[in-house]
């Protein structure tokens, strides 16, 4: 075959092949359906291949596909700030403290054991008036004025009064405190309650360990003032101390003091 021969035959060939891709283009798009692939999922950063995304949680009470409605701003908040936390109420949250009671609410408070040496206060009046008060010391006020001391122990003074109770004066033997208070002993009664009585006062405070006071009756007594605060008055102790009156002093005692001569 020679060259024109061959370009012969190859037009004709490409004129068939046109034709043919002419009857192909011209066929409906019905005869052959067309499918579209579906778009690959779009895979969920650190997703295991394979594991389906879990489904959104549903509000309760949300109708599907109605979207949450937008937080309401704040007047006056810029969007995106964080609204300040509020403001704690003083005293919100706390406990109250409990009230602190009252001094004498309630149940009232023991009166205090007077300490020797601690100041009793001041009664109105004098010696006389404030022994006369006491309801423990009715027979030494009885045998003062059986005494015609009465004058004397309201005087300017000052004194201090050593003063036997009730029972310091029970406790002497039966009929002597009768006896003291007859007429015809009103000497010896001067010369024991004078004995009872100093010249100045003397509060336990200003005491020393040991002491002699002259006494109205001209002999001294002996006071003492122990380590743990008793004071002993001769014999006798002292039971409540330092009770002022507007001419001394007064001191309660448990028992009489007797001078010693008349004790022998």
């Amino acid at each position: 075959m020679n060259n024109q021969q061959s370009r012969r035959l190859l037009s004709k060939t490409f004129g068939l092949a046109i034709a043919t891709a002419s009857l192909i283009i011209g066929v409906p798009t019905s005869a052959q359906p067309q499918v579209t692939p579906s778009p690959s999922p779009t895979r969920t950063p650190g997703a295991t291949p394979g594991t389906p995304s879990p489904s959104p949680t549903r509000t309760p009470g949300a109708t599907p596909g109605t979207p949450s409605p937008s937080p309401t701003p704040t007047p006056g908040a810029t969007p995106g700030t964080p609204s300040p936390s509020p403001t704690p109420t003083p005293g919100a949250g706390t406990p109250s403290p409990s009230p602190t009671p009252t001094p004498g609410a309630g149940t009232p408070s023991p009166s205090p054991t007077p300490t020797p040496g601690s100041t009793q206060g001041t009664t109105s009046g004098t010696i006389v008036d404030v022994a006369s008060a006491d309801s423990s010391l009715k027979t030494l006020v009885t045998a003062v004025k059986a005494a015609d001391l009465a004058n004397t122990l309201t005087g300017k003074g000052p004194f201090t009064v050593f003063a036997p109770t009730d029972a310091a004066f029970a406790a002497l033997p039966k009929g002597t405190v009768e006896k003291l208070l007859e007429p015809e002993n009103k000497a010896i009664l001067q010369k024991i309650l004078t004995y009872h009585v100093v010249p100045n006062a003397i509060y336990s405070n200003t005491l020393q360990p040991t002491q002699q006071v002259k006494t109205v009756e001209g002999s001294p007594v002996s006071i003492k003032l122990e380590k743990n605060g008793k004071v002993t008055v001769d014999q006798a102790t002292v039971t409540k101390a330092d009770i002022k009156a507007t001419n001394g002093v007064i001191h309660v005692i448990d028992q009489l003091i007797i001078p010693a001569d008349l004790l022998k």
